[in-house]
């Protein structure tokens, strides 16, 4: 998604686009919208809106995330790498999902590289899941919490 294709719907505030961590392309366009106070607007609605407005279908969004504010720097610009660690998370709680585990998802920026801290909260394999991981480009690491 293109800054020149951010959506400018009645019902959208501030926007942003980044790339999401992805096991096959390596990233996908995702976005994220805040809406304006008093409007609604439903996240396959503005995905299907955004689609429609963007140059070429790869650039579309695969997904639209709604929040209530951007994270912002100091200076009040959109804090870019927040969004791409909370795709990062996003990506690591669906693998927990699928495989059934439970676990304490940490991600931050080491050297310039998300990375994520997967703190499993109980006794599991952790071979398929480190399998899933292996496919994308961030970097990981399981940690075993020892019970209290």
């Amino acid at each position: 998604m293109t800054s020149s294709s951010r959506p400018s719907s009645k019902a959208t505030g501030r926007s942003a686009a980044r790339g999401a961590p992805d096991p096959h392309a390596g990233e996908v366009p995702v976005a994220y919208l805040v809406l304006r106070p008093g409007t609604a607007a439903g996240p396959d609605e503005l995905r299907a809106w955004i689609a429609t407005r963007v140059p070429e279908p790869a650039a579309a969004p695969r997904a639209v995330h709604m929040i209530d504010a951007l994270p912002a720097t100091a200076v009040g610009k959109t804090y870019k790498p927040g969004l791409v660690l909370d795709s990062v998370a996003g990506a690591v709680r669906g693998l927990l999902e699928q495989d059934r585990v439970s676990g304490i998802i940490d991600t931050e920026l080491r050297n310039g590289r998300s990375h994520a801290t997967i703190k499993l909260t109980e006794p599991v394999d952790t071979s398929a899941l480190g399998a899933d991981l292996d496919e994308y480009p961030f970097t990981y690491e399981i940690v075993r919490m020892s019970a209290p």
